[in-house]
């Protein structure tokens, strides 16, 4: 989904990219940006810990946010950190206001992609900034045709993506994984077979 999600976008050398949401599809998004070239990612999440993973995945930033902080307040954070505008973002949270910040943020004539699902589906978008500042808002959903080429950028360690897998446990221990993924307290769990 991250290299998908990359090509929704056009991330290209010289990107600068907004992830927001640092589960596994806003870290697998912030590596493939920076495979595809991206000179500067920030990555923003309510959790210290996710935004620390993503930290050691490249973002060159990381923003711990509030679930009730301001939109503004955040696009402000934002663009001083980075000293700019992103010219991708990546929604990978999925909630209404996840999308309006991306929105909000994104440069004139910038691209937004929305990767996350929440459990709302439908929202409200600035449509406003949308039009008066050219802003493309794209989906990303099926992403079937990428894995090759995905695998092959793991494969040759052009996408580093080893700390996303932060639990391991045998098959007889599953029931332990899928607690462990309920908590939120871990990235990816890798079963292995007795």
């Amino acid at each position: 989904i991250g290299l998908y999600a990359c090509r929704r976008g056009n991330v290209r050398q010289g990107s600068v990219v907004l992830v927001i949401g640092a589960g596994s599809v806003g870290l697998l998004t912030l590596a493939m940006s920076k495979a595809c070239g991206a000179t500067k990612v920030i990555v923003t999440d309510v959790s210290q810990w996710r935004l620390d993973k993503a930290k050691e995945l490249g973002a060159d930033f990381t923003l711990k946010v509030e679930p009730n902080d301001q939109e503004d307040g955040i696009v402000r954070r934002i663009t001083s950190l980075l000293d700019d505008r992103p010219t991708v973002s990546f929604d990978c949270a999925g909630f209404q206001s996840t999308a309006r910040v991306a929105v909000k943020a994104t440069a004139s004539g910038g691209t937004v992609v929305l990767v996350g699902i929440s459990g709302r589906i439908d929202m409200e978008l600035p449509v406003r900034d949308i039009l008066t500042r050219e802003v493309d808002v794209r989906g990303c959903y099926a992403c079937v045709n990428d894995f090759k080429t995905a695998m092959e950028m793991v494969a040759t360690g052009k996408a580093n993506v080893k700390t996303l897998v932060t639990h391991h446990y045998q098959m007889s221990d599953i029931t332990k994984a899928f607690d462990e993924l309920r908590t939120g307290r871990a990235i990816k769990v890798l079963i292995h077979p007795n």
